[in-house]
């Protein structure tokens, strides 16, 4: 039932038993006034290269009737191979068993719950069973031929364009849903659906072995990607065969009767008159499997959708057949628990092992060229390596490896679990990265370049609280000449604290004089703001931070051999009148560090330089409680409260974003979801972190955006150091949380999404290196887990795009202050602005999509 055939030699060697008199009770049941078959014949169903398990032939029949007239018919028949070894691992993996009662008993069931719900609809052909005794001999399926129904198959190689893509996956939930519904209704499916090949023994080893070895050999042209050779190896050479995988049936998981062949050539399309797309029918279910629908997900998309928009609009896939799901399991009033999208997507990277079947094992054969030795002896046999070798060369397939083995590999779909190997990244060849010239705020840290004094400097903010400083500094310091305070940052750069900049001009006791600053963060003037930061414990946190933990990270580096800076030095004072309301620390512009400009976002050098660092940071904070103590209770929330200061600001908040909602595009379907999700989830910076000893937990520096990292630069220009500031919101928890917030926020719009995967596994590359360096006990994270985690803790996704971004994006501004962010009616204008903003309208076209597709705002 795939490209037809256009020859008209019947075929040669067909079975004694198959014939015109196996089809008399059909033709009378189909026409009342048959008389007799005037012509028989049979033929090859499909061209070489078309299907390789089973033989499929097409049975044309000329019939005459009683009252003269004539008809041709003709019906598909499927039956054994000629090849002795393929009959035998046929025979033991039940396929025509499997098929015939999917046919018989579980489609028609499907199709009878729709009926009954006032949804008529079919999925597949229907199947012919004789009634009458046959000397049949052997396994066999009569199924009507579509294609008298002007059914068709789409071409192979081009693979489905986006109407007939959406088709199958709507068809796909209609069929997934139903079968849900029968297991919860009905009755469990059998064991013989666990596998897709019913076996107790690995028939498929040695082929698997031999292929996988003719693809590692021809990575060389598939674009730059030779370095995954070892990682694919030890994949295919230890991980078990997915079609002899037995299925969990895990209660936990949404369970589903997978297609489990579900490719281009086994899709047929009716079309109308005018050419636009029908029906959709599914035929061949000989490998059907219970399990999670991951597996025809990955099976489908991966193998039959046309490469230019396989990976464009692959989440956009899983959104739109987790809708149609969710509407069908509905419509046939399903008991079980409904699946959320994020629970799909995360299923996807659990059961990622069918990608690597489908790119190595299915999509050679799909791909391959029409050849007239394209048969399961040359695909199986010991005399098929030129044929094989040719598969794995074709033009259509190298250009799908291009794309595909770097997406995957992103993913983590090569790494096995517990796998602590070495991990060697290299940047996708199609990824079109270079170095950029990143747009600096000069010199200045983003400062106020007004020379006039801070005006509400505290009484206590004195040049004699910096004496102690210089005379340690400098062993010849005489006296202090001048003692200006300054703010530190421009309105908008800076909003929870008031951050200052010290300058004082000292002379020595040689009569010569030097220029110095530091940096001094106290608690702002705002009285609501300041009874806030007491709650939350800012100042305690960030001092514990800085004179505690970072020292101890460093200090862990230091003893495995490598010297790391994370952060500027705080400066100590000698009595604690100042704790919980004052930090000062060294001024990084002495030493020629630069902020990036918040509104432009980070490329790719910069994003990587964080990404590096951050690595190292979270490794260390591990390993410190392995060797040191917990983190006390302040780290388990950014914001250490017991009760929800933020809540008036943060509806305001979102009910302004929705007003703007239409200058984003076309995106009014989020506006309902976006409401649900202001309303009814917790605050994630108030959101008690669950520690949980199954995930790797980190110290989140917790507040990981673009003004809170500075820079410094070699001579040339390139870039020479990456420190971190501003660690009043430290949270422990997954890291999930800093790789949300630093490249939702931070990274230009340029690269944000279209490397993110790229980004998450650069990450996991140099956490994984840091971790082994410091000899981390723990297990080390697979890198589909640090995927999964980022759906887990997806929510702090509305968080940043709703309520951080406004901030950052937000041009420079004069009221742009703690007051009108948060504060009443007079902010209204300021708050609009936010929100308006062209360069935020710009990132939420992208974005809010993006995180719907990931089930951000699923509630």
């Amino acid at each position: 039932m795939t490209n037809n055939s256009d020859g008209s030699e019947d075929i040669k060697n067909k079975p004694e038993w198959l014939t015109e008199e196996l089809f008399r009770e059909f033709l009378e049941e189909d026409f009342p006034n048959f008389q007799k078959i005037s012509q028989f014949h049979i033929k090859p169903a499909v061209a070489a290269g078309e299907n390789y398990m089973t033989v499929l032939l097409r049975v044309e029949i000329s019939v005459e009737m009683s009252d003269g007239g004539k008809e041709t018919v003709s019906y598909m028949v499927k039956i054994k191979p000629n090849v002795e070894r393929l009959q035998l691992m046929i025979k033991e993996w039940q396929i025509f068993l499997k098929e015939h009662t999917t046919y018989t008993r579980y489609i028609p069931k499907f199709e009878s719950y729709y009926s009954e719900v006032g949804r008529p609809l079919k999925m597949a052909p229907r199947i012919l069973l004789p009634q009458r005794k046959h000397q049949i001999t052997d396994d066999l399926l009569i199924l009507e031929d579509l294609r008298l129904r002007g059914f068709k198959n789409f071409n192979r190689h081009t693979g489905l364009d986006m109407i007939h893509t959406k088709a199958v996956l709507r068809k796909l939930a209609q069929f997934h849903a139903a079968s849900a519904h029968y297991a919860l209704e009905e009755e469990e499916f059998p064991a013989m659906y666990d596998q897709c090949f019913t076996a107790k023994r690995d028939l498929f080893q040695d082929h698997r072995l031999r292929i996988g070895k003719i693809f590692r050999e021809n990575l060389n042209l598939y674009g730059g990607v030779e370095h995954l050779e070892e990682k694919m190896r030890i994949f295919a050479e230890t991980k078990s065969d997915p079609f002899q995988m037995k299925s969990e049936r895990d209660p936990e998981e949404f369970n589903v009767l997978n297609h489990g062949d579900l490719w281009v050539n086994n899709i047929m399309f009716q079309y109308h008159d005018d050419g636009s797309l029908k029906e959709t029918y599914f035929i061949d279910f000989q490998m059907g499997r219970y399990g999670p629908p991951a597996q025809d997900l990955i099976y489908f998309i991966l193998s039959s959708t046309s490469i230019d928009i396989k990976l464009q609009y692959f989440d956009y896939f899983i959104t739109y057949y987790h809708r149609k799901l969710i509407e069908n399991l509905e419509l046939l009033k399903y008991k079980g628990k409904l699946p959320k999208l994020k629970d799909l997507q995360m299923s996807l990277f659990k059961h990622d092992y069918w990608a690597y079947t489908t790119i190595s094992t299915l999509m050679p054969i799909i791909l391959c060229e029409a050849r007239d030795d394209a048969n399961v002896d040359n695909l199986l046999g010991e005399s098929g390596d030129e044929f094989r070798r040719a598969m794995y060369r074709g033009p259509n397939f190298v250009k799908s490896m291009k794309v595909l083995l770097p997406w995957l590999d992103n993913r983590g779909a090569f790494d096995l679990i517990n796998n602590n190997s070495n991990i060697t990244m290299v940047q996708n060849s199609n990824g079109d990265l270079q170095h950029e010239e990143i747009q600096t705020n000069g010199n200045n840290n983003n400062q106020n370049n007004n020379n006039d004094d801070f005006a509400d400097k505290p009484e206590w903010l004195t040049q004699e609280l910096f004496r102690k400083f210089l005379e340690k500094d400098f062993p010849n310091f005489q006296k202090i000449t001048k003692f200006n305070v300054k703010r530190a940052v421009a309105a908008g750069e800076n909003f929870m604290t008031t951050l200052l900049r010290i300058h004082l001009e000292v002379e020595m006791t040689d009569a010569s004089r030097k220029t110095i600053s530091y940096m001094v963060k106290i608690k702002p003037n705002t009285q609501q703001l300041q009874n806030m930061i007491e709650e939350w414990q800012i100042f305690e946190k960030e001092q514990a931070t800085y004179s505690k933990y970072i020292p101890k990270f460093e200090e862990l580096y230091s003893q495995a051999g490598k010297d790391i800076q994370f952060a500027p030095k705080l400066l100590q004072l000698d009595n604690d009148e100042h704790n919980g309301h004052l930090l000062i620390l060294e001024d990084l512009r002495l030493r020629q560090f630069k902020n990036a400009t918040r509104q432009l976002g980070l490329d790719m050098e910069h994003t990587k330089a964080v990404l590096e660092k951050v690595a190292q940071f979270h490794a260390a904070s591990a390993r410190y409680v392995e060797v040191m103590e917990d983190y006390p209770a302040m780290y388990d929330q950014c914001l250490v409260a017991d009760k929800d200061l933020f809540e008036e600001h943060r509806l305001n908040a979102g009910k302004l974003f929705r007003d703007n909602l239409h200058l984003y595009g076309d995106l009014e379907y989020l506006r309902e979801k976006l409401k649900k999700c202001v309303e009814t989830q917790s605050d994630p910076y108030q959101m008690k972190s669950e520690r949980n000893p199954a995930e790797l937990n980190v110290l989140n520096h917790g507040d990981l955006w673009v003004n809170n990292i500075m820079f410094q630069y070699n001579e040339d220009g390139s870039l020479k150091e990456t420190y971190f500031i501003d660690f009043q919101l430290g949270r422990y928890g997954s890291p999930a949380q800093d790789l949300q917030y630093f490249l939702f926020s931070s990274t230009n719009i340029e690269i944000k999404l279209k490397h993110f995967d790229y980004f998450i596994a650069y990450y996991h590359e140099k956490l994984v290196e840091s971790l082994k360096l410091l000899k981390f006990e723990g297990k080390i994270p697979s890198l589909r887990d640090i995927h999964t985690a980022l759906y887990k803790h997806d929510y702090w996704a509305y968080t940043i795009a709703t309520n951080l971004m406004p901030v950052i994006l937000c041009e420079s501004r004069e009221d742009a202050n703690i007051d009108n962010v948060i504060g009443g009616e007079e902010g209204n204008e300021f708050r609009q602005a936010m929100y308006t903003n062209k360069r935020l309208a710009e990132s939420m076209k992208f974005l809010l999509p993006w995180m719907d597709n990931r089930g951000a705002f699923e509630v």
